[in-house]
């Protein structure tokens, strides 16, 4: 797993043995014993939704190939890696993630609309219009992760880092960008306010700059 950090970010802590699981019986059979939880459960290939999981949060597991359908508002994720799993259309608003990493997903449409994020991974994800609009990230990086058109108005950004991110036509209307290094995504079409205030403190490339200044009503002459 790679973790880039610009400050103390931390991954996801998963137990040396976990339980694998592959079969939804065996899942709610499991769920029937006394005492059951789902730390350190490998759940593979399961089709899940939050009234599956009987409203247990998830803590040291991971999911492999898992599809996560249905609500799953105000749900907690703490150490959960997700791996080639499908989100799409979730809602997962108002939901926590702490720890996780999210590995090869696809989140299309996702709504992580006033969510709290705390060292959180994308990785070779695809989470083209994901919405986290009011939501708070801290420590957080995106890396080969595609969330163009995405929406993150209104956020708290904290120690997050960018690597090759594709971020074309996303929205941060009012949400400070300072010390946000944008230098290896794409953010081509980039959507702020008229002011482009959100911009103050960013850092951008050259040839970055240079669109943005057009997006701004800027004229660039030599």
């Amino acid at each position: 797993m790679s973790w880039k950090k610009p400050g103390a970010q931390k991954a996801p802590l998963l137990p040396p043995d976990l339980l694998l699981c592959e079969d939804a019986a065996a899942l709610a059979h499991l769920q029937e014993q006394e005492g059951f939880d789902l730390s350190g459960i490998h759940l593979r290939g399961l089709s899940l939704t939050a009234d599956v999981l009987h409203g247990m949060g998830l803590d040291g597991a991971l999911l492999e190939r898992c599809t996560l359908a249905g609500p799953w508002e105000k749900a907690s994720f703490f150490n959960t890696v997700f791996q080639d799993c499908e989100l799409s259309a979730g809602n997962f608003s108002g939901g926590w993630f702490t720890q996780c990493a999210f590995e090869r997903c696809k989140g299309v449409g996702a709504n992580f609309a006033e969510s709290r994020l705390r060292h959180v991974l994308l990785k070779d994800c695809h989470f083209r219009y994901a919405n986290f609009t009011s939501s708070q990230l801290d420590a957080c990086t995106a890396e080969d992760t595609d969330l163009s058109e995405a929406f993150f108005a209104e956020c708290k950004l904290a120690d997050c880092l960018l690597r090759r991110a594709k971020l074309t036509r996303a929205e941060f209307f009012h949400t400070p960008l300072h010390g946000l290094d944008f230098r290896d995504s794409n953010i081509e079409g980039l959507c702020v306010s008229a002011e482009g205030r959100e911009l103050a403190g960013a850092v951008v490339s050259y040839d970055q700059a240079a669109s943005l200044a057009r997006l701004l009503g800027l004229e660039i002459r030599e």
